[in-house]
This record gives C-alpha cells, structure tokens and sequence, in this order.
C-alpha cells in the first residue's frame, strides 16, 4: 500500500496552483450555497486540496494529520447537519395543530437546503473578494515572502472569503465552516512560520473547538422547532 508520501508525489502537480485555485472555489461554495450538503461537501474538498499544499511547507506525514483533521470535521458536520435538520415525519390521523407544525418545519428544513438568500449580491461579493485577494497576493508590497506565490493566494483567498460569509450569515453550522475556512487560511501562512508539531498539534485542537461548537449550537438552535414539529 502506498504512503501518503507517495501519494503526494503522484499528484504533486495538483499541489501548487491548481490547489490554491481550488480552495478559493470551495470556499466560494460555502459562501455562496446554503443546501449544507454542498457546503460540508465543500468543505471536505478544501480539507484534500489544503493537505496538498501543506504538503509545501510541512513534511508529508503532518500534511496527511492536517488533511485527515478537516476530513473528520467534515463527518462531524454531515452527522449533526442530518440530525438537526431533518424534519419529523407527518403521521396519520394526528391533530391539526401537530400536522401543520410538521409542515412549517418541512418548509424551514427546505430553506435550509435551498441557495441563499441573496444569491446574486453573494456571487458579486466573492468574485470581487476573490479578484481583489489575487491582486493582494501578487502585488510585491503585500506578497507574503514565507510561502510560494500560489500559497499566499490561498492565505489571502481563503482568510477574506471565511471573514465574508461570516458576515453574510447567522445559521451556526455555516458560520462554524466559514470559520474554519478563515482559520485553514492562517494555518496555512503559520506553517510556513511556525511548523512546530506542538503548535500544529494546538490549531488542530482548535479547528476541532469550532467544529464542536458550532455542532451543539446547530443541535440546540433545531430542538424549539422539532418540539413544535412533534
């Protein structure tokens, strides 16, 4: 069976500018989209293509660590995002009252899992974000000297999209992945500066508190609407 070391080796011409760019696209997603499937599915992808280019900076073993991190995240979120959002099942010869609760948290549960409100305006957002994060990472005055060119595009790229779909949205898993997307692009920049396996170890931990947090507040926020619902 091969090692992660040489998987990397085989796809290492993923592991420069095709990565950067792709990180930036699933980033975009989490913004944009609001069906939490396509964003965990999102996120997931961000998780393999961030191992790729940790795999610049760091050794290979702890690039693997970093990607298998975001990957379990991803399971964590898929999990509480099914639990929380599912709306109970209508059953026969039940109340009124109850019936139409059930169908007001159906109509919630689709809201959820439909495109975001503001759809256009958020498109325009992240382009603009997006242009204005390669011209940051290409201009000599705000290059960061520590990482490749392609790197400090995904630093740049993936810092401004989180921070704007952070204030583009209220709903706890989504502000929870908008987070670690924010957090995955100053991992990224602090590698390069810090690659200590402690330190590494510490912002592991703390991708592994967003994630948690943002689970039991998505969990919380639902029981309301499922008691009403049943």
């Amino acid at each position: 069976m091969p090692t992660f070391a040489e998987l990397l080796a085989q796809f290492s011409f993923l592991a420069s500018g095709p990565a950067s760019v792709g990180v930036l696209l699933t980033a975009a997603l989490i913004v944009i989209f609001a069906d939490w499937r396509i964003s965990v599915l999102a996120l997931a992808a961000q998780s393999i293509l961030a191992g790729l280019l940790y795999s610049q900076i760091l050794p290979p073993q702890v690039a693997g660590v970093k990607m298998m991190v975001g990957l379990l995240i991803c399971v964590q979120l898929f999990i509480t995002a099914r639990t929380a959002y599912a709306a109970p099942p209508a059953v026969e010869g039940e109340p009124v009252g109850k019936s139409v609760a059930r169908k007001d948290a159906r109509k919630n549960a689709r809201k959820t899992l439909g495109v975001s409100v503001g759809a256009p305006f958020r498109v325009v957002a992240t382009l603009m974000v997006a242009v204005v994060s390669w011209q940051a990472s290409t201009s000599p005055a705000l290059q960061l000297s520590e990482v490749t060119a392609p790197v400090g595009l995904a630093v740049y790229g993936l810092i401004a999209l989180g921070l704007l779909g952070l204030g583009l949205t209220e709903e706890p898993l989504r502000v929870g992945m908008c987070l670690i997307t924010v957090l995955t692009g100053f991992e990224l920049y602090y590698a390069a500066v810090e690659p200590a396996l402690a330190v590494m170890a510490l912002l592991a931990v703390m991708d592994f508190a967003v994630s948690l947090g943002a689970c039991y507040l998505a969990v919380v926020r639902s029981l309301p609407q499922r008691s009403a619902a049943g």
